[in-house]
């Protein structure tokens, strides 16, 4: 009768131990799963970020491409600032812009 116990409560024992083991696996799965989220929502984040600071800087590049023109034209060909960007075709809309800097 002790063998019989014994096995119900081996039998038993294993059960609880799956059950735990299940649980437990489940549980580092969605810490898994939550922490990849997590690094996927940053590192886009981070990549957001890096792009608009790239973009930043290419237009400033440009700006200051614009500007030396507008300048080196100003000075080598004797013009005014709306004449040097006219000559250069930058959109009237943008113009207002470049004059402070000249």
């Amino acid at each position: 009768m002790n063998n019989a116990i014994d096995g119900m409560i081996q039998d038993a024992k294993d059960e609880v131990r799956a059950e735990m083991n299940n649980a437990i696996d489940g549980m580092i799965q969605d810490a898994k799963d939550e922490v990849r989220a997590e690094m996927s929502h940053t590192i886009q984040n981070e990549r957001d970020e890096e792009r608009a600071k790239m973009s930043h800087a290419v237009q400033n590049a440009r700006n200051e491409e614009r500007m030396n023109n507008i300048r080196n034209m100003m000075e080598s060909l004797h013009l005014t600032a709306q004449q040097a960007m006219e000559a250069l075709k930058i959109p009237a809309s943008e113009r207002a812009s470049y004059l402070p800097q000249l």
